[in-house]
């Protein structure tokens, strides 16, 4: 969500700041994120994705999706479009870089170890709402090396009338 976050911060900052005291500036600005999956967001809900996607095309960022950076050159960024299979030369004046990465040996090791306990996010520790690591008892964790566990209504619905 890094990329998404930044791109929509941008935006409003060329929207709301940029747009008001360096209008001229604005013709030659323009907002592209891309994304090696199908679709942004792609580990959240498919609504939130949906409407990240719309409101991305009304802001007139250009998403990229199937995508993948080939290389980063002085002045132009090569991409691969994984759906035609071919590369895409994007020519820009500022590039930001935020990319996924993967987690830290301790955390791949916890996920390994608890899997039988739970444990089956294997990018993060999944925590309760007390960020208690799932399938311990002392155990805690926060910030990137984690996610939340999202209960869902529909799985708790008798509960709540009884």
């Amino acid at each position: 969500p890094t990329g998404c976050e930044f791109a929509g911060e941008l935006h409003d900052l060329l929207a709301n700041d940029v747009r008001r005291y360096y209008p001229h500036l604005m013709e030659h600005v323009s907002l592209h994120l891309i994304q090696s999956q199908d679709k942004i967001l792609n580990t959240f809900d498919e609504k939130i994705s949906q409407f990240a996607e719309k409101k991305f095309k009304r802001d007139k960022i250009q998403l990229h999706t199937d995508s993948r950076v080939k290389g980063v050159l002085p002045n132009t960024i090569q991409m691969l479009d994984k759906k035609t299979n071919e590369e895409v030369i994007l020519p820009y004046g500022l590039c930001v870089w935020s990319t996924g990465i993967e987690p830290i040996p301790l955390v791949k090791n916890l996920v390994s170890a608890l899997e039988s306990r739970g444990q089956t996010n294997k990018k993060a520790l999944i925590v309760d709402d007390n960020l208690l690591v799932k399938g311990t008892d002392n155990v805690f964790a926060i910030g990137d090396c984690s996610t939340l566990e999202r209960r869902h209504l529909k799985d708790h619905l008798e509960s709540l009338f009884k």
